[in-house]
């Protein structure tokens, strides 16, 4: 996956970051160690708790995907925000589940997103990449 100033990588079972680190980047936590701006020179792992399914990044979206919900850092909503779905597509404000329904978001609260259905938006989805990343362990 590349992206404006940065690369994310698969290696074995694990995502490697190298670049410019951008907000959404730092705000997910997932590459301590590392503030806005900053640049990345030499390869490192992103730290995810959990096993991941699916990865998209840009500079304005981190979107991952776990076991029965997505993560999302965005600066639409302006915080860290759960998703308690998979999702498989999105178009900047619409999310697509696994079946193939789409929702946008309602709310958000308390970091978690509240969804409604909706039509399937006129906009071309972004598919979510499959990935089969294992959690860090330390």
């Amino acid at each position: 996956m590349h992206a404006n100033l940065f690369t994310i990588f698969v290696c074995g079972r694990q995502l490697l970051f190298a670049g410019k680190v951008h907000k959404q980047l730092a705000q997910s936590g997932l590459l301590p160690g590392f503030n806005t701006g900053s640049y990345c020179l030499k390869p490192a792992p992103l730290r995810f708790p959990e096993r991941i399914k699916g990865l998209f990044a840009s500079n304005d979206n981190l979107i991952w995907v776990t076991e029965d919900q997505t993560r999302l850092v965005s600066e639409m909503y302006g915080e860290p925000t759960v998703i308690l779905f998979e999702v498989s597509a999105f178009t900047g404000i619409f999310f697509r589940d696994s079946s193939g329904q789409w929702f946008g978001v309602s709310r958000v609260s308390g970091g978690v997103a509240v969804m409604k259905m909706c039509k399937t938006p006129k906009t071309r989805a972004i598919a979510i990449p499959s990935v089969n990343v294992d959690p860090t362990t330390d």
